[in-house]
Parts: structure tokens; sequence; C-alpha cells
């Protein structure tokens, strides 16, 4: 739902998008430039123009019909955090974290780091920390680190993962849907899961340490020394059954 300053109400459906206006509800015409699709976000962003979330990607209102954002994925687009100069962060099914700035779009995904492809709920705190759900747990990343990556600075992102450990008993977070988490006044994330909802408060997490690095030393199978170089692919006889 949203709610426009006029009392209009915006109502995301499973089948597209209706108006509640003087009472009756009434779905939007084939030619809104709308997919008769699942919604999942409403906002409207800071240039006053209504953003749509759907299961064929991000849209924006223009005038009375609404166009699909350019570049825009045809995936779920489930949640988004706008920044001040208007930049659009978006948790995505499959396509992973993005960032939409200035018409152009950056994705974070499990390859570079982040440990899944869907980002179902987004949160910053008052520490500059974003904090997303998914089906493997809830993480935290620092939004430098994030534009850092970004622009070549770093090299692969390391977020914290709160996932099946005594943090969070349980791996994966329902949602899809914005708002289907939400914020307290007193800055604690609420969090909905398969077995009640996970509150977290942001405050009592300990100042970021950035992880050890890892570095391999030695390959072994079957006890014995196996031959290996850095960035080179290693293959094992068939049969084998540990490295």
């Amino acid at each position: 739902l949203h709610e426009d300053p006029d009392g209009t109400l915006w109502v995301g459906t499973l089948a597209g998008l209706a108006r509640l206006r003087a009472g009756r509800v009434v779905p939007l015409p084939a030619g809104s430039g709308l997919p008769a699709a699942t919604v999942y976000l409403l906002h409207r962003d800071r240039q006053g123009r209504l953003l749509v979330g759907t299961r064929k990607g991000l849209y924006r209102q223009a005038g009375e019909r609404f166009e699909k954002v350019a570049g825009s994925p045809s995936t779920n687009i489930f949640c988004v955090l706008e920044d001040p100069d208007g930049t659009l962060w978006l948790g995505s099914a499959g396509a992973g974290l993005l960032r939409l700035r200035q018409g152009r779009w950056t994705a974070f995904r499990v390859k570079d780091g982040l440990p899944d492809d869907d980002t179902l709920h987004l949160f910053e705190d008052s520490q500059g920390r974003f904090w997303g759900s998914s089906d493997m747990g809830i993480y935290r990343l620092r939004r430098v680190d994030l534009e850092a990556f970004a622009a070549g600075r770093l090299p692969r992102l390391r977020p914290a993962l709160y996932s099946g450990d005594e943090a969070l008993p349980v791996t994966d977070v329902c949602g899809g849907n914005q708002p289907g988490a939400l914020v307290t006044s007193d800055g604690r994330i609420w969090f909905p899961t398969p077995h009640g909802v996970a509150i977290l408060d942001p405050r009592r997490v300990r100042s970021d340490v950035p992880p050890l690095p890892v570095v391999i030393e030695e390959v072994l199978s079957q006890g014995k020394e196996v031959a290996w170089q850095p960035g080179v692919p290693l293959e094992l006889p068939q049969g084998r059954r540990d490295v």
C-alpha cells in the first residue's frame, strides 16, 4: 500500500496495480504501461514519481502512464532504499543487490561476496551499515565497502552473515515485499522468519572487524601433497574422495 497526499491509496496486488479513490478500488487500465504482474514494492521517489517493483522489473511513473526503468532486470524487485542524491538501492530475486545511480546499474552478487543473489529486505542503520535479508540469513555490509567495490578499490565484499548460529538460530528470512520488515522508533529492525520475528538491535553489534585473509599453504589428497600453483586450476584423478 502507498498513500498519496491527496488521499489516493495505491494497492499492489498479485495481478498488478490498483487505486482506491472515493471508496472504489479501480485497477489500472491495460494501457497504463504496467504489466499485469505481482507488485512487491511501492515507493514515491524524491522527484515525486511513483516507483513500482514488480515480478517483471522496476517501473516508474511518467504522467498518467508507467515506463520500465531502462536497464532494469526483468525479475522480482522486492525493496528499495533511496539516498539524498536520488541513488536507489534495490533488492531483487536472482539479480543481486542493485544500485541505480544517474541511470547506471551496478549489481552486487554471490560472485562478489554476497551470501545470496536474493535480497528480500534492506535497511541502513545510523552507522552507515546495510542490513539485508535472504534465504541464507541476514547479512551486514558497510556502505563504504559497497562503494569501494563498485569503484574497483576493493577486490571482494566481505559481509557478516547471521544464519543458523547463536545470533540467529534460523537460516532463512520470510519476505519479498516492502514493507515486509520494519524499523521501530528505537532503531531496532524486525525481520519475519518461519519461526517468529527476529529482532536485531544494530547498536549492540560490535564495530566491524575485517575478517582475516585466508591463505592456502598446502594441498593434500589421500594424505599426500598435491602440486598446486595459485591461479592455476587444480585437477585430480577420478576416484579421489578427499582434498
